[in-house]
C-alpha cells in the first residue's frame, strides 16, 4: 500500500520532533578578515527517542557549543558561502553523532538561521 506524498509528509510530522540547539556565534578568520557567523542548528530526530536526545544535549551543552564553534573557526571560506551549507552540515552532523554516541539517533540535521558578518570593520 503505497502512501500519498501528503500522509508521508504527515506521517513524518507524527513519528519525528525537531529539537533546537542553543544559538552559536563564532569567529573565523580567512584570507586576511575576521568574520562573525550567528547561528542556530536544529536536529530531527523520531519522537520515542527525543526525551534521551534531549537529556543528553542538554548535559552535553557547552560541549556542542565547543564542537560547533571549532567547525566554523576551522572552515575555508567556500564552505562557509556554499547555498545550502552542505559542508558544515555533515561536519555538525558529525560532532553530533560523537557527543550523542550513536549515529543513527539524528534523523536530518537542519540550520534555520546563518548570519556572516564582518567582525573587523
Amino acid at each position: 500500500d503505497e502512501l500519498t506524498p501528503e500522509e508521508k509528509a504527515l506521517q513524518a510530522i507524527e513519528e519525528l520532533t525537531e529539537i533546537t540547539l542553543p544559538e552559536v556565534n563564532a569567529f573565523n578568520k580567512r584570507e586576511g578578515r575576521l568574520f562573525l557567523y550567528n547561528f542556530e542548528v536544529t536536529v530531527v530526530v523520531a519522537k520515542d527517542r527525543a526525551d534521551e536526545v534531549q537529556k543528553i544535549l542538554e548535559a552535553r551543552q557547552s560541549t556542542i557549543l565547543d564542537r560547533l564553534n571549532t567547525v566554523i573557526r576551522g572552515s575555508e571560506t567556500k564552505f562557509l558561502n556554499e547555498p545550502g551549507l552542505d559542508t558544515l552540515r555533515r561536519q555538525f552532523r558529525f560532532e553530533l553523532d560523537k557527543i550523542l554516541g550513536d549515529d543513527e539517533l539524528i534523523v536530518d540535521l537542519v540550520i534555520p538561521r546563518f548570519y556572516q558578518s564582518p567582525a573587523d570593520l
